[in-house]
């Protein structure tokens, strides 16, 4: 921040609490600690990774994230609505969905290094439960604490607050855990660099790769793979934290999961001083500095069958350790892992691609048939969305640290079931297709997460399409876009969802979209204005909205620690009624007068938008300058932002004028406004902030 001396504060507009006294450093320093506390409090108001299920009785069941009364570690709660055509203004009860994380075990300081880590890149400044996963037809519950995995079910006779039990997980933090959307009882997860399955379902845990050879204490130096676990670069700037996918639906037996294999080989160590000790220890970490080589990646696929698991043994009871012994999943709680098989892509991705430097996203389509790649060039600026025939995982992968009972099975059969699995998988193309080719030679492409796979369209005999919503910023601005691509010959077809007639020029998120009625509601912002907007569309701009709210889909499904939910199909809107969800008195109850919205002429003729927070008292004040540039940032808009905001209220209270400048660099301007920091950084928003306070 940076303090200097402004104007007539006199002109203040309608301030009630004017400052009787200036004050020292000291004393705002005091203030800023004593309000964090405060702020702490009310930022974990509101509920945080919503979804939703339909219970058996006609209720909808809400979960959600937030902290009980009275205290500080979040945990999960829930409500039920009674779904109803009267409004309803009353607040809803919130119940706890479990027993208090006391009950759970664990603490706050029995939290790993890996998952601090995780959370810090994820941006989660609070302890708990950090993330859950719901299954929507069975209302289990998955959630990570402190380095264990806990599943939470209502039985016939049990009902909230539930104790949920806790997987074993074979040692080590469980990272990303997800339940396989074919049978929610198996669980994988990522620990100690590798992909494992939780015991549960199965009699013990169960490990599915081998890329990382766990040596100890050298183990950074010597063992630069590991599966299922996303590199640094990855995780900090294209915020992906999973590095497996299941598969959604299969029509056999086999359960097939994609994961991201990394090589860190050529990625040079560099050692830190630990967080986590007084005693001088470091820590050391992979990071590729400007101009490196970054981590390689490698796309693969492990398939595995369960059987009925052999009569327990003495060597049994010792393998599984601390193996959950509740009676719960009866068909499959006697069931093993067999058959684990692993398989790589006929021709790498990087002799397809030969450009390709980030693996930025990656998924299933809902049919289970393709799976779907996002890859990017090194400088951003070459960006391809590419779809992966299952058939195409043919060529067998080996593990040369695997247990040799593992590889002589899998050598055993590898020829049987590449057959299987090839026959099984007939698709329609049966090589690797481009859908989406994009390129910004004078800028720089955004990774987004806007991808949703629609219902295949009739097709006449022996044509194939795939259809999808996409956004791009193609024409300078984000919009959605309807993509019909024929597979086979690759003809590809475009239709806009939004565009400038619609006033929206930069599409921020798809909230919800209902594939049976077509419904697709998306946020924005306008033109000109720092305005945030809710719109519904029906492939077509119908209405927009003033975005007070949010309703989301019924089949959200899961959601991660930076508390972004993944909706789900959204079929489910029947037009009713919503309830109020949060009405906190304390909110409303505080005097924290509006801030004001400016916009100034920069030097390079562009329109820039500014907040000033005025102070109360008449006379000339000290101001300060509220800097955070771009990209990917946006903190001019006339939303309340909550937890962000307060300090710039409380330094207005404080005697202060504090102003913050929107320069060129920052989100939802588009394309040109954005890049102009390409290779200037540093430069361009200091001249705009400069210029913004003069005038």
């Amino acid at each position: 921040m940076e303090v200097r001396e402004a104007g007539d504060g006199a002109a203040a507009g309608e301030m009630v609490r004017a400052p009787s006294k200036k004050y020292s450093w000291a004393e705002v320093r005091q203030a800023v600690h004593d309000l964090r506390k405060e702020l702490f409090s009310l930022s974990m108001m509101a509920p945080m990774a919503i979804s939703f299920r339909k219970l058996s009785n006609g209720k909808m069941r809400i979960y959600f994230l937030r902290p009980p009364q009275n205290g500080w570690e979040i945990t999960l709660l829930y409500t039920d609505v009674t779904p109803t055509q009267q409004p309803n203004n009353a607040r809803l009860d919130w119940k706890p969905l479990i027993e208090s994380n006391v009950a759970l075990g664990v603490t706050s300081g029995k939290w790993s290094r890996e998952e601090q880590l995780l959370w810090e890149r994820q941006r989660v400044a609070a302890w708990g439960i950090a993330s859950y996963e719901l299954h929507p037809r069975t209302g289990r519950v998955l959630f990570p604490c402190a380095s264990s995995l806990f599943v939470a079910e209502e039985g016939p006779n049990q009902s909230p607050p539930l104790v949920p039990r806790s997987l074993n997980t074979g040692g080590g933090a469980a990272l990303t855990p997800a339940m396989c959307p074919r049978a929610p009882a198996l669980v994988a997860h990522a620990a100690r660099g590798d992909i494992w399955l939780a015991a549960g379902a199965l009699r013990r845990p169960t490990r599915l790769t081998y890329a990382c050879k766990g040596h100890e204490p050298d183990r950074l130096s010597d063992d630069p793979r590991q599966a299922g676990v996303p590199c640094y670069v990855t995780q900090e700037e294209f915020s992906r934290y999973t590095g497996f996918w299941w598969q959604p639906k299969s029509d056999d037996d086999v359960y097939r999961i994609v994961y991201e294999e990394v090589d860190e080989s050529d990625v040079k160590i560099f050692s830190f001083p630990s967080s986590q000790s007084t005693s001088g220890e470091v820590e050391e970490f992979r990071f590729p500095r400007a101009g490196t080589p970054n981590a390689k990646s490698t796309l693969k696929m492990v398939t595995f069958r369960l059987q009925k698991a052999s009569p327990t043994t003495v060597l049994d009871c010792y393998q599984e350790g601390t193996a959950d012994t509740h009676p719960t999943d009866s068909a499959d709680e006697s069931m093993e892992v067999t058959d684990i098989q692993w398989f790589e892509l006929r021709q790498p991705l990087k002799d397809t691609f030969p450009w390709f430097e980030y693996l930025a996203r990656v998924g299933w389509t809902p049919c289970g048939q393709y799976v779907w790649v996002q890859l990017l060039d090194r400088k951003q600026q070459r960006l391809e969305l590419a779809l992966l025939p299952v058939a195409e995982f043919s060529a067998r992968a080996d593990y040369e640290h695997a247990p040799h009972a593992v590889r002589h099975h899998a050598h055993a059969h590898a020829h049987a079931h590449a057959h299987a699995h090839a026959h099984t998988y007939a698709q329609p193309i049966q090589e690797i297709q481009v859908l989406v080719s994009e390129s910004a030679p004078e800028a720089w492409i955004n990774v987004h997460d806007i991808l949703y796979f629609l219902p295949s369209p009739p097709s006449p005999p022996g044509e194939h399409h795939v259809s999808f919503i996409w956004a791009s910023e193609e024409s300078g601005y984000l919009h959605l876009y309807l993509i019909t691509c024929a597979l086979l010959p690759a003809r590809r077809e475009r239709v806009r969802l939004w565009g400038l007639y619609g006033q929206l020029i930069c599409i921020s998120d798809v909230l919800l979209l209902g594939r049976t009625h077509g419904i697709t509601a998306l946020r924005g912002a306008r033109k000109g204005a720092c305005v945030g907007e809710m719109a519904r569309s029906m492939l077509r701009v119908r209405f927009i909205i003033s975005a007070k709210f949010t309703s989301e889909s019924s089949e959200s499904r899961s959601f991660n620690g930076s508390w972004d939910s993944r909706s789900g199909d959204g079929d489910d809107i029947d037009g009713s009624e919503t309830t109020l969800l949060v009405r906190e008195s304390s909110l409303s109850a505080l005097e924290v007068p509006p801030a004001q919205i400016y916009e100034t002429r920069l030097s390079c003729g562009l329109a820039a938008y500014c907040t000033l927070w005025r102070c109360g008292r008449p006379g000339r004040s000290a101001t300060v300058l509220h800097v955070y540039g771009g990209p990917e940032v946006q903190t001019v808009t006339n939303s309340y932002k909550g937890i962000r905001q307060l300090r710039m209220h409380m330094l207005a209270a404080r005697g202060f004028n504090v102003v913050a400048v929107d320069s060129r660099g920052s989100k939802h301007r588009g394309r040109a406004w954005e890049a102009a920091i390409k290779g200037k950084m540093g430069q361009v928003e200091l001249d705009d902030q400069l210029a913004s306070i003069d005038k």
